[in-house]
């Protein structure tokens, strides 16, 4: 087999990986600032439960819909 072309499938692949590295962590960090949200809702909620106030939110099936850029 002729160097180069190992060489260039070599490159190839560490670009490859390279690019499902990255994907990888963008979605470990919007996996994160998910949780993050969650646990602030839920400390939100539980707040709220202690002081009296009644929230609305998670009553209905769609009642809270979270969109995250």
């Amino acid at each position: 087999m002729n160097e180069n072309l190992v060489k260039e499938c070599e490159q190839i692949m560490l670009s490859e990986f390279s690019e499902m590295h990255e994907q990888i962590k963008l979605l470990h960090e919007e996996r994160t600032n998910l949780f993050d949200a969650l646990r602030q809702l839920e400390e939100a909620n539980l707040e709220a439960g202690a002081s009296g106030i009644h929230s609305s939110l998670g009553r209905g099936k769609y009642s809270a819909i979270f969109c995250f850029s």
